[in-house]
């Protein structure tokens, strides 16, 4: 759910970008760049796109949270498509195989990858690598990364033998095993890279480290950039 509200969430996250690499070393990927979002399929070595869809989020009043088909950052095989009708028709199949197969488990062989930027860094590349769990909020070994059981209620957690850098409820393998999907990914990090995730979201999640790209002043009103509210909202305000 973190990954969801931070795809939508223009206010904070520069850019975003979620990969899955399977077993055969295909690889598919999801990203957002500003109101820019592309997803599609790479070849096997994870360079050139074999399909590559891309939609642009508007906006302008009138068509505020429209996802409307880029036929100029859109391509099926190296060649670009000419209609915003065949974008659509192919994300509509994309996706649903997608569904379909649920390619995204995490099964043996399968390679998750989540970055961020939290403000322009490297246009060329991806951000940092990072939790979802950590983009609003920061560790919290006292309380169940699953369930949110907390230790203070008088249950028994158990840390992440490997890493050490999430909780669970002890004497039950389920939410360890419910959360691997999500915690794979830092789990498996160079201890360089999980340090730099760990650093820059300790405030509170990494949307506190730099509040003067992720929030406005009391008493400012700025107007949200996240076309998805049904009513018009104003950007977080920094408490």
């Amino acid at each position: 759910m973190n990954a969801l509200a931070a795809f939508l969430d223009l206010d904070a996250w520069f850019s975003l970008t979620w990969s899955v690499t399977l077993p055969s070393g295909a690889k598919f990927e999801i990203g957002r760049i500003q109101n820019r979002i592309t997803f599609g399929t790479l070849d096997a070595d994870g360079e050139k796109w074999e399909a590559m869809l891309t939609f642009d989020m508007m906006l302008d009043e009138k068509n505020r949270g429209k996802w409307v088909a880029n036929t100029h950052e859109s391509m099926l095989g190296g060649s670009d498509i000419s209609n915003n009708e065949e974008v659509e028709r192919l994300a509509e199949e994309w996706v649903r195989e997608l569904v379909e197969k649920k390619s995204w488990e995490a099964a043996k062989g399968v390679k998750h990858g989540f970055w961020v930027e939290y403000a322009p860094m490297d246009i060329f590349g991806d951000g940092i690598p990072m939790s979802p769990d950590w983009l609003y909020a920061s560790v919290d070994l006292a309380r169940c990364t699953t369930c949110k059981r907390k230790k203070e209620d008088g249950y028994t957690l158990g840390n992440c033998a490997r890493c050490g850098t999430a909780a669970y409820c002890a004497g039950s393998p389920m939410c360890q095993r419910s959360d691997w999907k999500v915690h794979k990914w830092i789990c498996t990090m160079s201890a360089e890279e999980r340090g730099q995730a760990l650093k820059v979201s300790e405030k509170g999640g990494l949307i506190r480290w730099d509040t003067n790209h992720t929030m406005v002043e009391e008493g400012e009103e700025v107007k949200s950039q996240n076309p998805n509210f049904l009513e018009p909202q104003l950007k977080r305000v920094e408490r």
